[in-house]
């Protein structure tokens, strides 16, 4: 792709499918580089581009990426760093540095390069990723090029990023939403999703497995009540599903259960006159234990108390066997999605350990 087109495409993406908030932080990275002058307090000493003829945010950017090469390099970097809306986690068996370097030299895949004005392709369909290493991380970048269904000769960049640990041979795919207009498909996500797995089994010879995450919730809901609340969106129990109501349910109940168990904690004097009524209060609390442990949670909310991290958790989305997130409020940068992935696999580690000891 020519570098007038690129820039047309990238430049109409961030000006006009950016949140501000993400708008407000590409601006501070390209003054923070010294490409651009934002400060009209002060003097442009320095003879930047100066940016502030203009108030709104997405005309700053326009200006910048117009006017100065380096700002794109920029932006694609701002792609590795920033936080996506969605993910999806699995595990991988074995990763084969070599076959990266082979695909490298066969222009299947292109070595991020600082000194470069752009590195990223854009395709309808994932190919020729831009690959980035940093420690035990290795990314993989695909650029898609969404066409816009209301405007003829409109396009947006759609980055999906790979993320690699290689450390604890986890492998997630992060996409953003988007919105109608640049929807091909009904099950958009899925089809993003599908297609780069299916790339990554393809030309990295990957084994790709999928993680039982609604263990994993089940399991952080037992052991982890300090640091997490989880408050269940649906219950399944013998093929019937219970939709909940996340605002008022704070547990994961189902909500006639929650009425159940209200009525136990109201009247507990009645249910200690004596050793029946202490019984039938015992058979009723099992009865209720016993239905929640034994249900399915194929919607659930997680949030982190410390780090104050809100996640939408589907489990089997779209019918499929992997579970995909949802992430909640500004996404801010990637910190928080690596602290909840390695919170979700040392969780994961812990029930393995915890299943092999009962066994």
């Amino acid at each position: 792709m020519e570098l007038k087109e690129y820039k047309t495409i990238l430049m109409e993406t961030i000006t006009n499918e950016y949140p501000l908030y993400f708008q407000k932080t590409l601006l501070k990275k390209f003054q923070d580089k010294g490409l651009i002058f934002r400060d009209g307090r002060k003097t442009n000493v320095d003879n930047l581009l100066d940016v502030t003829c203009y108030s709104k945010e997405r005309d700053q950017l326009k200006l910048a990426i117009e006017s100065m090469d380096n700002c794109i390099k920029e932006c694609e970097e701002f792609e590795y760093e920033k936080g996506y809306r969605y993910c999806a986690i699995f595990k991988f068996r074995q990763y084969n540095e070599n076959i990266v370097n082979k695909l490298v030299n066969e222009k299947q895949i292109f070595k991020y390069n600082e000194n470069n004005i752009f590195d990223d392709n854009l395709y309808e369909y994932p190919a020729f990723p831009t690959y980035k290493e940093n420690g035990d991380y290795a990314f993989l970048k695909f650029g898609f090029m969404l066409n816009n269904k209301e405007e003829t000769n409109s396009f947006m960049k759609y980055p999906v990023l790979v993320v690699i640990n290689k450390k604890l041979k986890i492998i997630e795919i992060r996409l953003d939403t988007v919105s109608f207009k640049y929807k091909n498909k009904e099950n958009f996500y899925e089809d993003k999703i599908g297609r780069v797995k299916s790339w990554i089994r393809r030309y990295l010879d990957l084994s790709i497995e999928d993680i039982d995450f609604q263990a994993v919730t089940k399991y952080m809901r037992s052991n982890k009540a300090d640091e997490v609340t989880i408050t269940a969106l649906k219950m399944v129990r013998d093929g019937m599903v219970a939709s909940l109501d996340a605002c008022s349910n704070e547990e994961m109940t189902i909500p006639i259960l929650g009425e159940l168990k209200e009525l136990i904690l109201k009247c507990n004097t009645m249910f200690v006159v004596n050793d029946d009524t202490i019984k039938i209060k015992e058979l009723l609390n099992n009865f209720i234990k016993k239905i929640e442990e034994t249900s399915d949670l194929p919607s659930v909310k997680i949030f982190w108390h410390i780090k104050r991290i809100k996640l939408l958790v589907m489990h089997s989305y779209k019918e499929k066997s992997y579970s995909l997130f949802k992430y909640s409020d500004e996404l801010e940068d990637k910190e928080r999605m690596n602290y909840v992935t390695n919170y979700l696999v040392e969780c994961e580690e812990e029930l393995r350990k915890q299943f092999q000891i009962e066994q």
